[in-house]
């Protein structure tokens, strides 16, 4: 017999976790913060590795060479399962892992949290030209893996509503109602900044107008073309680039600069933790996203809370976010003409500027984490009353 007055014990996996700031390893912290001493489900993070130790931090360690990556993670995700007291729901964050962990004996909660697999009917000449044949090799089996979750977990959860759209037009899953949307979050509260801070930002008397690019995924966030904007810019600018930090992306960037002879206007940060991204957006003007594609875009979330005036491109979830031009400035992507005229009306335009800042944290609070971790909690009560009624 389940005892309900004892928590549920949540396996939560995830391919990383303390080591980065991508969107999925700062989702991860934020439910670990609020399960770890939940009086309802206990959490239990299994991940290759972690930067701190917790008796409910399992590492599942790294050997390329005997087994594959993701495999070995599912393999000790179930490992800790068979150790807990039942109720137990597996919740996995990574794509490449899900498939591992169906038709085990736990209900598996299944994450889609980009777009590369659900859009890549529509993009294949794009991925093969852009990321190289073994990135389309890796995307299509990975897709495989993904529609088997699809298919049979208990709940699938999306980041965005065209992420879930993608999803029930790509995969057909069986049952349609067990795909939902969460969308993530941003702690405002961190990224908030006072009244004198956001000022002296605004007032671009300075030398130079700062812009900041974040993201890993440089080639499909649209890097280059912000580079080729700039290039056509006729004010004075710079432009930090946090994110990119393998040597060879770095490289390959540092090539594209050094052929427009930019090299004195563009610093390459590398990764950076989340105090170091909060203070670069204080530190900054403008905030641009320029991507092919992006699923939802915790980083234009994170510039709206820091007050940084944002420019962005009308693809995917962002339009979500951005919805209003009060909010922040839209392109169409790859449009590199657009996306200079937009920088420079936000740098003629101090009004604009301040208005853009002035509503960005506002709008921001419709994505802060409350209601995102109350509608995780939900989820969770309703898996867990299917798994309690099955036993």
């Amino acid at each position: 017999m389940i005892d309900r007055g004892k928590p549920c014990n949540i396996v939560f996996v995830t391919s990383t976790f303390d080591q980065t700031e991508v969107g999925p390893a700062v989702y991860a912290r934020y439910l670990w913060n609020a399960f770890k001493d939940d009086s309802e489900f206990k959490f239990h993070v299994v991940a290759p590795e972690f930067c701190r130790k917790h008796p409910q931090f399992h590492p599942s360690g790294f050997n390329k060479y005997s087994i594959p990556f993701y495999k070995q993670l599912s393999y000790k995700a179930l490992e800790i399962a068979e150790h807990l007291k039942k109720p137990v729901i597996i919740h996995c964050n990574s794509a490449y892992a899900n498939a591992y962990l169906l038709n085990k004996g736990y209900p598996l909660i299944g994450q889609v949290n980009d777009l590369a697999l659900t859009e890549l009917k529509q993009r294949m000449w794009r991925v093969l030209t852009v990321q190289g044949p073994r990135r389309f090799i890796a995307l299509l089996w990975r897709r495989r893996q993904e529609k088997l979750m699809v298919y049979n977990a208990e709940l699938t959860i999306c980041n965005s509503n065209y992420t879930k759209k993608s999803v029930l037009d790509n995969y057909n899953p069986i049952n349609p109602d067990s795909v939902k949307t969460v969308y993530k979050a941003v702690s405002v509260s961190f990224f908030n900044r006072t009244e004198s801070i956001r000022k002296v930002s605004l007032m671009c008397d300075e030398e130079e107008f700062k812009i900041v690019f974040i993201g890993m995924a440089w080639k499909i966030k649209g890097l280059i073309d912000l580079i080729d904007a700039l290039y056509l810019c006729k004010f004075p600018w710079k432009l930090s680039v946090v994110g990119p930090n393998r040597p060879d992306d770095l490289c390959e960037i540092a090539e594209v600069i050094s052929k427009r002879e930019l090299n004195e206007k563009i610093l390459l940060c590398g990764r950076m933790n989340r105090e170091q991204i909060r203070d670069k957006l204080w530190d900054s003007n403008l905030f641009v996203l320029p991507s092919e594609s992006e699923a939802f875009g915790v980083a234009i979330l994170e510039a709206m809370a820091a007050s940084v005036p944002v420019i962005v491109s009308r693809t995917g979830g962002i339009i979500e976010i951005i919805n209003s031009p009060e909010i922040g400035i839209t392109f169409e992507p790859r449009n590199v003409k657009e996306l200079q005229k937009a920088i420079e009306v936000v740098y003629r335009n101090k009004e604009l500027r301040q208005r853009l800042a002035r509503n960005g944290p506002k709008s921001a609070e419709r994505y802060s984490v409350e209601p995102m971790i109350k509608n995780v909690r939900e989820l969770y009560h309703q898996v867990l009353g299917k798994s309690v009624s099955n036993i």
